[in-house]
């Protein structure tokens, strides 16, 4: 059995390699046990230092490169400690502005109100997106994820849905 204190460690946002896959789950410390709180659900039980179970897979933490193994009968899946989100008026103003794109020549707006983002894909159409971690959203039209340059600026974003994956857009 793990302290909360020491499950305290484990916490946080979690995503596939290929981000593209939409795999992204948080995990939040309670009751003893490790719970997948955004992105699915289940209870992550200690089995041991670094080691625990959810349903019949077998979970390891690889303290060195914060990654959380998730092995099943089947398949072993990985998954790499990020940044949570960080939503207040500052950063969502980051992502704020006109973004093009060659490949399907068509233009996005981002926007803020009332300390969220939304996307505007034409005049008609407005969706609000749901932060999953640093730099990347959930919207009705795919995962978004925001690209920086080396000074850590917005400079465009990919977005994946369906057999799309990563069309780029750049900001205008």
């Amino acid at each position: 059995t793990l302290t909360a204190e020491q499950l305290k460690k484990y916490e946080g946002w979690y995503r596939e390699e290929d981000w593209g896959s939409g795999s992204a789950v948080k995990l939040t410390a309670k009751d003893g046990n490790l719970e997948i709180t955004e992105g699915g659900g289940g209870k992550i039980v200690p089995t041991g230092k670094d080691t625990f179970a959810i349903g019949s897979s077998k979970v390891q933490y690889l303290e060195s490169s914060k990654k959380m193994a998730f092995t099943s009968p089947d398949e072993t899946t990985t998954l790499t400690a990020v940044e949570g989100p960080v939503i207040n008026e500052k950063t969502l103003s980051e992502y704020s502005g006109i973004y093009y794109s060659d490949e399907t020549e068509s233009r996005m707006t981002f926007k803020t109100k009332d300390g969220k983002l939304f996307l505007s894909v034409n005049l008609n159409e407005e969706f609000e997106l749901k932060p999953l971690y640093k730099d990347r959203f959930r919207s009705q039209l795919g995962d978004i994820i925001f690209i920086t340059d080396k000074k850590k600026q917005i400079v465009g974003f990919k977005v994946s849905a369906g057999r799309s994956d990563g069309i780029k857009f750049d900001k205008t």
